[in-house]
């Protein structure tokens, strides 16, 4: 397709960005070469074939929403044979179709977020291009697909209604029944009519369009759904009186229904949470490899699900809660540093592999760190000159780890510690005049004091984010 350089660039610039969403090795791409046994259309390097022509205006339809006729497909594949006379024309569509590669890779979520990203940029690119006649040809096929279905600010389109029924799909996790979506998309068409609504749905889409442009993609999504489901349940439960909410809330119940009974019931989600954190764990500890597969989920089901009255109630609430530990610590993993990683090896290698004995050093460290910042909350009237030398114990135990591990940043720590120490050496007045001043210096000091997963400001920041009274709200889950 013909076009300005200026959005040739755009558009290889856009492959660079798709990395962020989807990554994929080169052996995946070249798995059965599609252009090895196909037709020939045009010569060039390489050599347009019937599938390339396919598959490139396939992937406009998708990307821009457009069920494109007959006659909109030979007009496609007459600008790819125009195309294909030019070696930089080639170039710049071979961009289009390695785009296109790449995404086809991803899950059905994935993709959606790609194109949730992709669709308004480039759209905005081709608008600009007022001398390509191509680029005008495809914008105006887009505007004749989009057509408004309710007046507004901004028009409710068939693409808007799609993206935010699919959209709250993928937030609750359940599955979009054909009675569920009509309801979705009649609830749409009423909240166009009334100002407040539209804009609390027009906010909930761009919270969609924000999650598309995570820089660590999915890492990120899933650990702010993860955060943020629980709270939208909550909220659309005490919504009795809207309709369009309960009918949510009874597919959510439906898609979450206990495989164990108990005063903590067991769900298919948070089993197979634990499968997964436990396969990645049991990885790293470099027992034989163990993938998440299907089967192996449904075993890991099965087996808790048949054990789960023997558990403590202790033991239930913590593998209850693994559809919001196994994300937060996947993200952490990710972005943090070796002593992070390590640190989370610690805590959770004993409970994978119960025979692997972990560091006992990291271990009482993270123990007594655990008991220091429970110690700096007690009233000081309780607190003995017994229990400030134990305190003061437990803030060395923590800065000779930090020592150890050595990092910049455990370095920082381990001052912080020596000072606590210090404080908790110098007797009780001390001790009450580091309380005095904690409320002012709290939020730096837990920063400092982070060798704890469970004490990452990150997660914190990001579930603050997108606490539901700030966040953007949809109409069927508004208070």
């Amino acid at each position: 397709m013909r076009g300005s350089g200026r959005f040739r660039f755009f558009a290889m610039a856009l492959t660079l960005a798709t990395s962020m969403f989807v990554l994929f090795t080169p052996a995946a791409r070249a798995q059965d070469d599609p252009f090895a046994s196909d037709a020939v259309v045009a010569q060039g390097n390489p050599p347009l074939t019937e599938s390339m022509v396919t598959r490139y205006t396939n992937f406009q339809a998708w990307l821009f929403e457009i069920p494109f006729t007959q006659q909109q497909r030979e007009k496609i594949r007459a600008m790819l044979l125009q195309d294909w006379r030019k070696p930089q024309d080639i170039k710049n569509d071979m961009v289009w179709l390695t785009l296109a590669a790449n995404i086809a890779q991803g899950t059905l979520d994935n993709r959606e977020f790609v194109r949730c990203d992709l669709q308004p940029r480039m759209l905005k690119d081709l608008r600009a291009e007022k001398d390509n006649p191509d680029s005008q040809w495809l914008v105006a096929a887009y505007d004749d697909a989009h057509r408004p279905i309710a007046a507004g600010n901004p028009p409710l389109t068939e693409s808007m209604v799609s993206h935010y029924i699919t959209f709250t799909g993928w937030l609750l996790e359940i599955p979009i029944t054909h009675p569920l979506q009509d309801r979705l998309h009649a609830m749409l068409l009423e909240d166009w009519k009334k100002p407040k609504d539209l804009e609390s749905d027009m906010k909930f889409l761009n919270w969609q369009l924000d999650m598309a442009r995570y820089e660590n993609a999915d890492f990120d999504r899933l650990y702010v759904r993860s955060m943020a489901q629980p709270e939208l349940i909550k909220q659309m439960r005490a919504d009795k009186s809207n309709p369009d909410t309960q009918s949510l809330v009874a597919a959510y119940d439906a898609a979450h229904r206990p495989i164990a009974a108990g005063n903590i019931p067991l769900t298919r989600q948070a089993s197979d949470a634990w499968t997964e954190l436990f396969c990645f764990m049991h990885n790293q500890s470099g027992a034989p490899h163990i993938d998440a597969t299907p089967a192996v989920k449904d075993d890991f089901a099965r087996a808790l699900s048949k054990n789960w009255a023997l558990y403590s109630p202790e033991q239930q609430k913590n593998l209850s809660e693994m559809p919001q530990k196994w994300p937060a610590l996947r993200l952490l993993w990710m972005k943090g540093e070796d002593a992070d990683r390590q640190n989370i090896l610690a805590a959770w290698l004993p409970a994978v592999n119960p025979s692997q004995p972990a560091d006992p050093q990291l271990a009482a460290a993270l123990q007594a760190e655990a008991r220091s910042n429970a110690f700096i909350k007690r009233d000081p009237n309780t607190v003995s000159e017994q229990d400030l030398l134990m305190a003061a114990k437990d803030a060395d135990l923590v800065a000779r780890q930090c020592r150890r591990q050595g990092t910049q940043k455990d370095l920082a720590n381990a001052a912080t510690w020596d000072e606590r120490a210090r404080i908790m050496r110098a007797g009780k007045e001390a001790f009450v005049n580091l309380q005095a001043n904690q409320q002012a210096n709290n939020a730096a000091l837990e920063r400092a004091l982070a060798t704890s997963y469970l004490q990452q400001k990150y997660l914190q920041q990001q579930l603050r984010n997108y606490r539901f009274g700030s966040a953007p709200l949809p109409s069927h889950v508004r208070p």
